[in-house]
């Protein structure tokens, strides 16, 4: 056999470990509570049954699953019946019940544990076992057995639901007939019988969340440890008859002995005689009942502890008695009170003797009688008076004391007379540090005016509710709502009243949200201006094909002596400044053309130091702080170079003519989600280990509205740019994945961050080797595809000006058709990547579908690293960069078409 520890054996073995122990302890209150050992019992059987079901759980063989099921069934039929008996134990119901009607309800669980021992001749417990679907062991070891109840069965459960059902009646009665304790008591003991009751019928209706698995011993466990809180919180088992064992049946004074909440728990027969009741139908009423019947008694007098009381009563119905009644407290063993025993002495005859004696002097006692009553009226009212004094200031200030709000009183110039202690919590002060002190002591000297202000109003009959800014006794700024309430005394005003709450936490919830949004505002603006500019230079890079194409033609087709050539120069010079442009735009839209490699940051910085030196003015420091542990990032190195330089750029400008310093440094460091979110990209960017380029300089500093902008594409504060050498920035840190920290304060100079991933490959990608081109011509038939006319004239006077044939389309459907027509002749395709209806993407699938071995070469005005992302895991032969110029086109397709 081989057993394991899946999930449900263990909630199993938890279950019948909590019930032996509550068994343990309630038998041993046995003598305190009449419950206690059908209690005790009820929990053994329960455990009885967790155990079995955690073997079967653990139980990697059918037969032994089998074998513990029906010894599962000695707690399964015990369980209702001694839950039954444990309630009625409780609530002293169906008296009424012999040991013989008891017997008789352990006659159908024995039949049902001989019918389940042999159940394979009849069975009529389960019709069928077999193997259901195979859960996962962390939950239940070996096969999952389903059961199919037999006849038997059914009958089990109504017969169990009948006891659970009389027993929940039976509490609800109770827990509707008591107050305080007991209620509470039934009210613990309803809501576990509810257990069971939930627990089968998720059985039975086949929603256990593992099939075949009973949750009906759980459940139960469940009401025993909601049995076990009313054990141990209201002290259910804790009841008074251990006074029982005091009792003497015999004797002749009356006995009631009382629970903690003033309930008969036993009464002697003799007390039964004076009141004229049956012992069995009184246990469990209030005393109260029973001593409201006495004339001129005060039951709070009664019940005094250790107080001597008399009283007459008409005992039996019939006589007149006069009882001494004494009311002492009972303790258990621990001298935890546990009740009261009251016990009534008959009187009546020394009080006869006494009245013969008090006739004698009947003037004088009678004087005396009627004074010691006034007397005693009175002390009792000022007791009583005093008492409710105290509890109600008791009350006030408790109330006072732990409101989460301070409470004030203020006279009419402004002075505290009353603070609550929460100031302490709210403000730092103590209140004996506030009494008597303006109420300006913790107000922040640029709200008293107003505040002053407002209190007047308030003081006028105007109290709406304000806030102000206080100073916290450690110096820390408090946001503070303050309503009040004017204090009245004969139609004069006497001062203020009200209530201060913290409404510091709010205001800083507040002011983060309005960063939050107003930092996605300015994300949000920069991709929208990312998304603009990237258009922009797309279609202005396809115009620039078409200008720079034609010039470059035309070079080539004039001789250097011809009046025009010059102008064709500029306008191939002036090309080239705006394809420049282009590049700067697609940087700062994060498309720019990036050619990754590994490279150190420290080792970039250091191989352009003497660059960098004399780009500055002479009168600016250089200062370089670089680790011994190099940080390798996987990033363009010119990108990166192009950042470094414009950021030593600003800086130089920020400082100006005068002294300065710019400190370069470079490191990596661990990157928490909170921090990225506050950097500039960072929103997205997951948590982990970056490297990190940093450029401080001890210039100008800049405001709030100028950090708000600095990204933006054309804005400037200088004389002369363009304003796109930080927009191409935040640009190629978008294409590599990184983000940009700024700290700056005006006339202090500005800090910026760059944080790069930090590379995850160890080698270094070798370079691509190129050839020049020289004069070289190919031969072959090649397809242009572009959506411009000016891309395709231009494209096309230069493929053919190399030697080939050219087929042209303006469109993917336009390419599909000719391509299918021209198959065998076209050695490669040119296609443009952003064409309407039907972009390069699907032409190229298409394509590739029709003729997978055709070399397919990409051309786009995106960077070649776009490209790469767009069409991961398809085989591209190449990418041309536009605008083309003749000498670059032709070194491509000789390296890829040869």
């Amino acid at each position: 056999m081989d057993f394991g520890i899946p999930l449900v054996s263990a909630v199993m073995i938890g279950t019948a470990l909590c019930t032996l122990m509550l068994a343990v302890y309630a038998f041993s209150r046995r003598r305190l509570s009449a419950s206690g050992f059908s209690f005790s019992l009820l929990m053994v059987a329960i455990g009885e049954w967790a155990v079995t079901a955690a073997v079967e759980a653990s139980a990697s063989d059918q037969a032994i699953k089998v074998i513990a099921a029906k010894v599962q069934y000695f707690g399964i039929v015990s369980t209702p019946v001694l839950w039954f008996l444990a309630v009625r134990d409780f609530s002293h119901s169906m008296r009424w019940m012999t040991r013989r009607m008891i017997a008789l309800l352990w006659l159908f669980p024995a039949i049902t544990v001989i019918f389940a021992a042999t159940n394979e001749s009849h069975r009529l417990i389960w019709s069928l076992i077999e193997i259901g679907p195979a859960v996962p062991a962390l939950i239940s070891r070996g096969p999952n057995l389903i059961y199919h109840h037999g006849p038997w069965f059914w009958l089990l459960i109504v017969y169990s639901y009948i006891l659970i059902g009389t027993a929940t009646f039976l509490m609800i009665r109770n827990a509707v007939r008591s107050d305080n304790l007991y209620r509470s008591q039934s009210v613990v003991l309803i809501a576990g019988a509810a257990m069971p009751w939930i627990g089968n019928a998720v059985y039975i209706a086949g929603l256990s969340p593992v099939p075949g698995l009973d949750l009906t011993p759980i459940a139960f466990a469940l009401a025993g440890l909601a049995a076990a809180w009313g054990v141990f919180r209201y002290r259910f088992l804790d009841i008074v008859p251990v006074a029982c064992e005091v009792m003497v049946k015999s004797m002749g004074d009356g006995v009631v002995v009382l629970d903690v909440q003033n309930r008969v728990a036993e009464m002697n027969p003799a007390a039964c005689r004076i009141f004229g009741v049956v012992a069995a139908e009184t246990v469990g009423r209030n005393i109260n009942e029973m001593l409201a019947a006495i004339p001129g008694q005060d039951p709070r007098l009664i019940l005094d502890d250790r107080r001597v009381t008399q009283a007459e009563i008409l005992a039996g119905g019939d006589e007149r008695l006069t009882f001494d009644m004494r009311t002492s407290p009972l303790f258990d063993e621990r001298r935890r009170f546990i009740g009261r025993l009251i016990v009534f002495h008959d009187i009546t005859e020394r009080k006869r003797i006494e009245e013969d004696i008090r006739s004698m002097n009947q003037t004088l006692e009678e004087r005396v009688r009627r004074r010691t009553e006034m007397l005693e009226r009175e002390i009792t009212g000022h007791r009583q008076a005093r008492e409710a004094l105290v509890e109600s200031e008791e009350k006030y200030r408790h109330m006072v004391e732990n409101i989460t709000d301070v409470i004030f009183v203020l006279d009419t110039n402004g002075y505290v007379a009353y603070i609550s202690p929460v100031i302490e919590r709210m403000a730092g002060y103590a209140p004996e540090d506030v009494a008597g002190r303006h109420f300006s002591v913790f107000v922040h000297p640029d709200e008293v005016r107003f505040l002053g202000t407002e209190l007047f109003k308030a003081l006028s009959g105007d109290h709406a509710p304000i806030e102000f800014r206080g100073v916290h006794k450690s110096g820390k700024i408090i946001h503070v709502r303050v309503s009040g309430r004017l204090i009245m005394e004969n139609g004069r005003i006497a001062g203020l009243s009200g209530t201060l709450s913290d409404m510091t936490d709010r205001h800083l919830m507040e002011e983060e949200r309005h960063r939050i949004e107003s930092q996605m505002q300015h994300t949000q603006k920069l991709e929208s201006l990312g998304v603009l500019a990237g258009g922009i230079a797309h279609d202005f890079n396809n115009i620039l094909t078409g200008i720079l194409g034609n010039a470059e033609l035309a070079v080539m087709k004039l001789a250097p002596d011809s009046p025009v050539w010059d102008n064709l120069r500029e306008i191939q010079r002036a090309s080239f400044a705006a394809a420049e442009l282009c590049r700067q735009m697609l940087a700062y839209s994060g498309k720019g053309r990036f050619e990754l490699r590994r490279i150190a940051l420290r080792d970039m910085i250091t191989d352009i130091s003497h660059l960098l030196e004399v780009s500055i003015s002479k009168s600016i420091t250089m200062r370089f702080d670089f680790p011994e542990k190099l940080s390798f990032v996987n990033a363009d190195p010119a990108q990166v170079r192009q950042i470094v330089m414009n950021l030593i750029i600003n800086a130089s400008e920020a400082i100006g003519d005068g002294p300065g310093v710019i400190a370069i440094s470079t490191g990596s460091l661990r990157c928490t989600g909170e921090y990225l979110a506050g950097c500039y990209l960072g929103e997205s960017l997951p948590e982990g280990e970056y490297a990190y380029l940093e450029v401080a300089d001890t210039g100008s500093g800049m405001d709030e509205e100028t950090r708000s902008r600095i990204f933006e594409p054309f804005f400037t504060t200088k004389f002369t740019g363009r304003g796109l050498g930080l927009a191409a920035v935040i640009g190629i840190v978008r294409g590599h994945r990184g983000a940009i920290e700024i700290r700056s304060t005006r006339g202090e100079g500005t800090t910026f961050r760059v944080l790069f991933p930090v590379a995850v490959t160890t080698a270094e990608p070798g370079a691509v080797k190129s050839e020049p081109a020289g004069v070289w011509h190919g031969t072959g038939t090649l397809m242009l595809v572009d959506d411009e006319e000016s891309v395709l004239s231009v494209g096309r006077q230069m493929l053919e000006g190399l030697g080939f044939t050219v087929l042209t389309a303006s469109s993917g459907r336009e390419a599909l058709e000719k391509f299918r027509a021209n198959r065998e002749s076209v050695s490669a395709v040119i296609l443009d990547l952003t064409m309407p209806h039907m972009d390069g993407v699907e032409t190229f699938k298409e394509l590739k579908r029709i003729s997978p071995g055709t070399r397919v070469i990409i051309s786009s005005g995106y960077s070649e690293h776009e490209i790469t992302e767009r069409f991961a895991g398809h085989d591209v032969s190449g990418f041309v960069q536009k605008p083309y110029r003749m000498e670059d086109l032709a070194s491509k397709l000789r390296e890829y078409v040869g």
